[in-house]
């Protein structure tokens, strides 16, 4: 970073006025160094664009909250996320993931989102900012584990309609969706994998409309299987696997192994035997499933 602020330096000595790109990337090159002494420079630094009359962007707001999370600095996180949302910012779902994780270090992710809600509630966000604010919120609780949480919010926006009539994102549905399958939440995730469908099947207006790609249906019918398989709802798991195997899809080894295991346990052996029989034609199946899910086969 050192080297990064010679140049910056020289730039102003050669009357070169910085714009916003030159302050966001000196303020995260110092933030990343990851020291008390840097990531205050980083501080520095935006108080001195804010005096400048720049306004911060997203990336801005990203590197601070990321320098933040690095010294374990919450207040200022808070601090940070204010200043820059009354600029108008949206925040990205990287920005909600660095912002959740130190909330969620120092026990303070219900404060984080009281103060995200609350932004959003505000009649200066407009529609689109509001929608987007919220898929980002609900992708970044989901890689945070926020399980819960996300599903609360879920349930806020598309049932009780409590921020417009807005629906989220299918990138926002599927972020979901795998998780509530990877922590033991089989039937929310098979209400969300529903609620998935009518994009994946173009029923959708082209305004609403956002269609997963296969890689994320693939992955979101491989997670769905083995949740309801390993959660003993295997109607609803034959169920998933015959969607998938129609649209085109392909279910992930792992996902083939609780299929089976799951038929197995639950007597339908004719389904079980099928299955077998189709993933052993996979000509690499023994190298790409781990040990213990060749045992269980």
């Amino acid at each position: 970073p050192d080297q990064c602020m010679k140049l910056f330096i020289k730039m102003k000595e050669e009357d070169i006025s910085p714009n916003i790109r030159h302050y966001t990337s000196l303020i995260n090159a110092y933030g990343k160094a990851g020291t008390q002494d840097s990531v205050q420079k980083s501080f520095l630094i935006y108080k001195m664009m804010k005096l400048q009359g720049i306004k911060p962007t997203e990336v801005t707001l990203s590197c601070l909250i990321d320098a933040c999370r690095r010294i374990y600095d919450v207040d200022r996180a808070f601090q940070y996320f204010v200043d820059v949302c009354k600029e108008g910012i949206v925040p990205s779902d990287g920005t909600y993931h660095h912002f959740l994780k130190i909330c969620f270090a120092h026990g303070r992710v219900d404060d984080a989102l009281s103060l995200i809600l609350k932004v959003v509630k505000e009649d200066i966000m407009v529609e689109k900012k509001r929608k987007e604010t919220l898929d980002a919120l609900v992708v970044a609780m989901s890689k945070e584990k926020l399980v819960e949480k996300a599903l609360d919010l879920y349930e806020r926006v598309e049932t009780n309609h409590e921020f417009g009539v807005l629906s989220l994102s299918s990138e926002a549905l599927v972020a979901l969706c795998i998780s509530c399958c990877q922590d033991g939440f089989p039937l929310e995730a098979y209400t969300i994998f529903n609620k998935i469908k009518p994009s994946l099947l173009g029923e959708e207006s082209e305004e609403e409309q956002c269609k997963p790609s296969r890689r994320e249906m693939s992955e979101v019918y491989s997670h769905l299987v083995q949740a309801l398989g390993n959660g003993g709802q295997y109607k609803d798991m034959i169920e998933v696997s015959k969607e998938c195997e129609l649209e085109g899809n392909q279910l992930n080894i792992a996902a083939r192994v609780v299929f089976i295991t799951a038929c197995c346990n639950a007597q339908l052996l004719h389904q079980a035997r099928d299955s077998f029989m189709s993933l052993i034609e996979v000509d690499n199946w023994i190298e790409v499933g781990t040990e213990k899910e060749r045992d269980r086969v």
